[in-house]
C-alpha cells in the first residue's frame, strides 16, 4: 500500500462531480508553475508504479485528500489541521 495525495491526480479542467480514477494524472504541476508540492508527489507515485511492475504483489495507491491525526511538527500545523479548525468553528 503506498500512501500518495489528491495532487497526483488533480486537474482543474475536469467538471465538478467527476470522478477520478486511475487514469487520471497531474499533468498541471510544474516547475514553471511552481507546484512543488504536486510535482514531487506525482513523480514519487509514478515510480512506485515503475519499480512495483512485473513484482509478485499487487499494488494499491491510496490518494488521499486529508489526514486525521496528531500533528508531529509545527509546520503540519499550517496544512490541513487549519482545514479542519475552519469546518468546525466557521
Amino acid at each position: 500500500v503506498y500512501t500518495s495525495s489528491v495532487a497526483t491526480i488533480q486537474d482543474y479542467d475536469k467538471d465538478r462531480g467527476y470522478v477520478f480514477t486511475e487514469h487520471d494524472w497531474n499533468l498541471w504541476s510544474n516547475e514553471q508553475n511552481k507546484d512543488f508540492y504536486g510535482l514531487a508527489r506525482t513523480l514519487a507515485e509514478a515510480r512506485v508504479i515503475q519499480m512495483s511492475a512485473g513484482r509478485n504483489y499487487d499494488l494499491v495507491i491510496l490518494n488521499l485528500s486529508v489526514v486525521f491525526g496528531e500533528c508531529l511538527s509545527k509546520a503540519h500545523t499550517k496544512a490541513s489541521p487549519v482545514f479542519v479548525r475552519q469546518l468546525l468553528y466557521g
